[in-house]
């Protein structure tokens, strides 16, 4: 698992939004699929296999935006586009079956944001706060902004931020903003979807 990056039911949740339906449509194309066999010879089928191979591997860890699907220049792209009625954001329902089969091969390939729009919000906003600190840094610490550890002995502490006690020091200066902003940032990837009813209360 890949911390930062949707996982299958987010992915699949992300083609099914900008393709405009809902999973009842994916449902008929698998039909059509094993009824037919014509997965391994026609352009739907072979379409699905290169997707499948790029979503395993990782190289694709979210979907296309909804106006660039029909522009990326796989192998049998057009002729998956007419068999699926000449809509080009119909596309995305190959990738869910796509990404439901790279799951199968690589789990790893995903990861655990269940909210991609909502994760990408969080990240702009402390990739702002980042802009914001280095402004700051290194001249202006409010003391609310430090965590003084415990005193030891001979009268020394470890001063660290307020927002990340004991593991980001204030020193050196020099580099302390990139250093608190690339924590807070590796932080809120590794957290991962957030329990939003737990935060309303």
């Amino acid at each position: 698992m890949i911390p930062g990056r949707p996982s299958l039911r987010c992915y699949i949740s992300e083609c099914l939004s900008r393709a405009d339906t809902d999973y009842t449509a994916v449902e008929e194309i698998k039909s059509r699929l094993e009824n037919t066999g014509f997965e391994k010879t026609s352009g739907t089928g072979a379409y699905i296999r290169n997707v499948t191979r790029e979503i395993a591997s990782g190289r694709l860890p979210e979907p296309p935006a909804k106006d660039r699907i029909g522009r990326m220049g796989w192998n049998q792209k057009d002729e998956a586009i007419l068999e699926l009625g000449g809509r080009p954001e119909k596309l995305f329902l190959l990738w869910v079956i796509a990404a439901e089969i790279a799951y199968q091969r690589n789990p790893d390939a995903f990861g655990n944001v269940e909210d991609l729009g909502g994760h990408k919000t969080r990240i702009a906003d402390l990739q702002a706060k980042r802009a914001e600190l280095h402004k700051r840094f290194p001249s202006a610490w409010a003391h609310n902004d430090l965590h003084i550890g415990r005193i030891t002995s001979d009268g020394a502490a470890l001063i660290t931020f307020a927002k990340a006690p004991g593991e980001v020091p204030v020193h050196p200066p020099e580099t302390a903003g990139e250093r608190l902003i690339e924590y807070l940032l590796r932080k809120e990837a590794e957290a991962g979807p957030r329990d939003e009813n737990r935060e309303a209360a």
